[in-house]
Protein backbone atom coordinates (compact mmCIF):
# COMPACT_ATOMS: atom_id res chain seq x y z
CA UNK A 1 0.00 0.00 0.00
CA UNK A 2 1.45 3.39 -0.98
CA UNK A 3 1.59 6.40 1.32
CA UNK A 4 -0.96 9.21 0.92
CA UNK A 5 0.70 12.16 -0.82
CA UNK A 6 0.79 15.93 -0.59
CA UNK A 7 2.27 18.11 -3.28
CA UNK A 8 3.39 21.69 -2.68
CA UNK A 9 3.90 23.83 -5.78
CA UNK A 10 5.80 27.07 -5.12
CA UNK A 11 6.49 29.92 -7.51
CA UNK A 12 9.45 32.28 -7.40
CA UNK A 13 9.55 35.81 -8.74
CA UNK A 14 9.34 39.38 -7.54
CA UNK A 15 6.55 41.46 -5.94
CA UNK A 16 3.37 42.24 -7.94
CA UNK A 17 4.87 45.42 -9.44
CA UNK A 18 7.06 43.06 -11.52
CA UNK A 19 4.27 40.74 -12.70
CA UNK A 20 4.56 40.02 -16.40
CA UNK A 21 8.36 40.18 -16.38
CA UNK A 22 10.56 37.26 -17.34
CA UNK A 23 11.95 37.00 -13.80
CA UNK A 24 8.41 36.48 -12.43
CA UNK A 25 7.36 33.83 -14.96
CA UNK A 26 7.10 31.35 -12.08
CA UNK A 27 4.28 33.45 -10.59
CA UNK A 28 2.53 33.71 -13.95
CA UNK A 29 2.76 29.95 -14.42
CA UNK A 30 1.40 29.28 -10.92
CA UNK A 31 -1.63 31.45 -11.66
CA UNK A 32 -2.24 29.74 -15.01
CA UNK A 33 -1.84 26.24 -13.52
CA UNK A 34 -4.27 27.05 -10.68
CA UNK A 35 -6.85 28.15 -13.23
CA UNK A 36 -6.29 25.12 -15.48
CA UNK A 37 -6.53 22.64 -12.59
CA UNK A 38 -9.45 24.39 -10.89
CA UNK A 39 -7.53 25.12 -7.69
CA UNK A 40 -9.60 27.08 -5.19
CA UNK A 41 -8.45 29.63 -2.60
CA UNK A 42 -7.91 28.04 0.81
CA UNK A 43 -9.96 30.30 3.05
CA UNK A 44 -8.79 28.58 6.25
CA UNK A 45 -5.14 29.48 5.67
CA UNK A 46 -3.64 32.75 6.83
CA UNK A 47 -1.48 32.55 3.70
CA UNK A 48 -2.72 33.13 0.17
CA UNK A 49 -2.79 29.52 -1.05
CA UNK A 50 -4.88 27.62 -3.57
CA UNK A 51 -5.67 23.91 -3.36
CA UNK A 52 -7.02 21.09 -5.45
CA UNK A 53 -6.95 17.31 -5.46
CA UNK A 54 -5.55 15.20 -8.25
CA UNK A 55 -5.89 11.41 -7.96
CA UNK A 56 -6.17 11.50 -4.14
CA UNK A 57 -3.20 13.84 -3.80
CA UNK A 58 -3.75 17.17 -2.07
CA UNK A 59 -1.98 19.86 -4.14
CA UNK A 60 -1.24 23.22 -2.53
CA UNK A 61 -0.09 26.19 -4.62
CA UNK A 62 1.77 29.11 -3.03
CA UNK A 63 3.28 32.25 -4.51
CA UNK A 64 6.43 32.99 -2.51
CA UNK A 65 6.17 36.69 -1.59
CA UNK A 66 8.94 39.27 -1.72
CA UNK A 67 11.95 39.51 -3.96
CA UNK A 68 13.56 36.63 -5.82
CA UNK A 69 16.91 37.00 -4.03
CA UNK A 70 15.20 36.61 -0.62
CA UNK A 71 12.96 33.65 -1.52
CA UNK A 72 14.20 31.41 1.30
CA UNK A 73 13.52 33.99 4.00
CA UNK A 74 10.14 34.92 2.46
CA UNK A 75 9.08 31.27 2.21
CA UNK A 76 9.99 30.19 5.75
CA UNK A 77 6.90 31.36 7.72
CA UNK A 78 4.52 29.59 5.34
CA UNK A 79 6.65 26.46 4.90
CA UNK A 80 7.08 25.86 8.62
CA UNK A 81 3.31 25.90 9.15
CA UNK A 82 2.63 23.77 6.06
CA UNK A 83 5.26 21.23 7.06
CA UNK A 84 4.01 21.08 10.67
CA UNK A 85 0.70 19.77 9.32
CA UNK A 86 2.44 16.75 7.79
CA UNK A 87 1.99 13.39 9.45
CA UNK A 88 4.74 10.82 9.24
CA UNK A 89 2.55 8.59 7.13
CA UNK A 90 2.18 11.26 4.41
CA UNK A 91 4.68 11.61 1.57
CA UNK A 92 5.47 15.22 0.59
CA UNK A 93 6.90 16.52 -2.67
CA UNK A 94 7.86 20.16 -3.29
CA UNK A 95 7.97 21.60 -6.80
CA UNK A 96 9.44 25.05 -7.47
CA UNK A 97 8.45 26.98 -10.62
CA UNK A 98 11.09 29.53 -11.66
CA UNK A 99 12.63 31.30 -14.64
CA UNK A 100 15.62 29.90 -16.51
CA UNK A 101 17.82 31.78 -18.98
CA UNK A 102 19.39 28.60 -20.38
CA UNK A 103 16.03 27.20 -21.53
CA UNK A 104 14.24 28.62 -24.58
CA UNK A 105 10.85 30.31 -24.25
CA UNK A 106 8.13 27.67 -24.55
CA UNK A 107 10.26 24.90 -23.05
CA UNK A 108 10.64 23.57 -19.53
CA UNK A 109 13.33 21.48 -17.92
CA UNK A 110 12.59 19.37 -14.85
CA UNK A 111 15.45 18.75 -12.41
CA UNK A 112 15.29 16.19 -9.61
CA UNK A 113 15.93 16.96 -5.91
CA UNK A 114 19.42 17.38 -4.53
CA UNK A 115 20.77 19.42 -7.44
CA UNK A 116 22.78 22.65 -7.51
CA UNK A 117 21.02 26.02 -7.77
CA UNK A 118 23.19 26.66 -10.87
CA UNK A 119 23.53 30.35 -10.01
CA UNK A 120 19.80 31.01 -9.73
CA UNK A 121 19.50 33.48 -6.86
CA UNK A 122 16.02 32.41 -5.77
CA UNK A 123 17.05 28.76 -5.52
CA UNK A 124 20.34 29.78 -3.88
CA UNK A 125 18.33 31.61 -1.19
CA UNK A 126 16.04 28.62 -0.59
CA UNK A 127 18.99 26.23 -0.35
CA UNK A 128 20.84 28.55 2.05
CA UNK A 129 18.06 29.79 4.34
CA UNK A 130 15.04 27.50 4.10
CA UNK A 131 14.41 24.11 5.70
CA UNK A 132 13.64 22.80 2.20
CA UNK A 133 17.33 23.00 1.31
CA UNK A 134 17.80 20.97 -1.89
CA UNK A 135 14.76 18.74 -1.28
CA UNK A 136 12.62 20.00 -4.16
CA UNK A 137 11.90 19.35 -7.82
CA UNK A 138 12.88 22.29 -10.01
CA UNK A 139 10.66 23.24 -12.96
CA UNK A 140 12.84 25.56 -15.02
CA UNK A 141 10.57 27.69 -17.20
CA UNK A 142 12.41 28.97 -20.24
CA UNK A 143 12.87 32.70 -20.75
CA UNK A 144 15.77 32.33 -23.19
CA UNK A 145 18.84 34.52 -23.57
CA UNK A 146 17.48 36.86 -26.22
CA UNK A 147 19.08 40.00 -24.83
CA UNK A 148 21.23 42.30 -26.89
CA UNK A 149 24.71 43.16 -25.72
CA UNK A 150 27.44 41.35 -23.86
CA UNK A 151 26.25 39.54 -20.72
CA UNK A 152 29.40 40.77 -18.95
CA UNK A 153 28.22 44.37 -19.37
CA UNK A 154 26.66 45.50 -16.08
CA UNK A 155 22.88 45.59 -16.21
CA UNK A 156 22.37 43.72 -19.49
CA UNK A 157 21.07 40.48 -17.94
CA UNK A 158 19.20 42.28 -15.12
CA UNK A 159 17.41 44.53 -17.62
CA UNK A 160 16.49 41.49 -19.72
CA UNK A 161 15.04 39.39 -16.89
CA UNK A 162 13.06 42.41 -15.65
CA UNK A 163 11.65 43.08 -19.13
CA UNK A 164 8.19 41.92 -20.19
CA UNK A 165 7.53 39.11 -22.63
CA UNK A 166 6.64 40.02 -26.20
CA UNK A 167 2.99 39.26 -27.10
CA UNK A 168 4.14 36.22 -29.10
CA UNK A 169 6.24 34.91 -26.20
CA UNK A 170 3.38 35.49 -23.76
CA UNK A 171 1.06 33.44 -26.01
CA UNK A 172 3.64 30.64 -26.10
CA UNK A 173 3.93 30.69 -22.29
CA UNK A 174 0.15 30.65 -21.86
CA UNK A 175 -0.32 27.68 -24.20
CA UNK A 176 2.68 25.43 -24.91
CA UNK A 177 4.55 26.01 -21.65
CA UNK A 178 1.39 25.75 -19.56
CA UNK A 179 0.52 22.39 -21.14
CA UNK A 180 4.00 21.05 -20.36
CA UNK A 181 3.95 22.26 -16.75
CA UNK A 182 0.48 20.80 -16.09
CA UNK A 183 1.54 17.46 -17.58
CA UNK A 184 4.72 17.45 -15.45
CA UNK A 185 2.76 18.21 -12.26
CA UNK A 186 0.37 15.37 -13.03
CA UNK A 187 3.38 13.10 -13.51
CA UNK A 188 4.54 13.92 -9.96
CA UNK A 189 1.07 13.19 -8.61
Amino acid sequence: MSLPKRLLVLSLGNPPAYDGTRHSVGHLMLKLVCTRLGAQPNRTSSFNTHETEIDDTRVTFYRVPGYMNESGKSLNPFYKIWKSRTKKEIEDTVIILHDELDVDVGKIKVRSPGRSHRGHNGLRSIQASSPIGKDYVSFQIGIGRNYSGDRQTPGVVANYVLSKFTPKERLTIESETLDKVVDAIKTYV
